[in-house]
């Protein structure tokens, strides 16, 4: 009987110790036990990468060192031929001024009939102007005309034939017997010929006046 009990308390003891066993193992465990360790096989780390060179790629004269020379070739030098100096101008003079061409003018002398005045031509323009002081007795288809005929001194007669075997241009019929008038000569007229202004009558080819004509 005493067995049993023992028996029973040694299982009692037991039940209760195997727990309180456990939580110290639980405790100490970490402690007295390391865990086992999984060795696993690491890669070896590779080689680093060569430093890279940051120096400066070399310079020309360095490369020049191990790069075969070139022979260089310098220009031949052209010997320029000396420039002359011109010689300075020679000052021109300005050309002469164009003479403004002179009044023609002239006085009236009686052929055939009795006259008075004078006129004046003026070259530029070409325009021959009488006077206002101009009269003249009538005639019949009376014309005034440059005439060759310069003899003003001779009888109206031989003046007439004159006239008549001179060169003679027709300037227009007379405007009037008295007082200021005009007439125009053709432009580009070769004056030339011409010695005379006359007042001409067409019905009787006859000089009635005149006057010198010298442009």
């Amino acid at each position: 009987m005493r067995r049993i009990l023992t028996l029973i308390l040694l299982l009692s003891l037991t039940a209760c110790a195997a727990p309180a066993a456990e939580s110290l193992t639980a405790n100490v465990a970490p402690s007295a036990t390391a865990p086992n360790v999984a060795v696993t096989d690491v890669p070896a780390t590779p080689d680093a990468p060569p430093a890279t060179s940051t120096s400066a790629p070399p310079t020309e004269a360095a490369t020049a060192t191990t790069a075969p020379s070139t022979p260089t070739i310098q220009p031949t030098a052209t010997a320029t031929p000396p420039t002359s100096t011109p010689p300075p101008p020679t000052p021109t003079s300005p050309p002469p001024a164009t003479p403004t061409p002179r009044l023609v003018s002239g006085a009236f002398v009686k052929e055939e009939v009795n006259v008075a005045g004078s006129y004046t031509f003026d070259p530029a323009s070409g325009v021959i102007r009488f006077s206002p002081d101009f009269s003249m007795d009538p005639g019949i288809v009376v014309v005034v005309t440059l005439s060759g005929a310069a003899d003003l001194t001779t009888h109206y007669s031989n003046f007439t034939r004159e006239v008549m075997n001179s060169p003679s241009l027709v300037i227009g019929p007379l405007q009037s017997l008295s007082g200021a008038q005009e007439y125009t000569v053709p432009a580009g007229t070769d004056l030339s010929p011409y010695r005379t202004l006359v007042i001409w009558c067409q019905a009787v080819n006859v000089a009635l006046a005149a006057a010198p004509f010298q442009p």
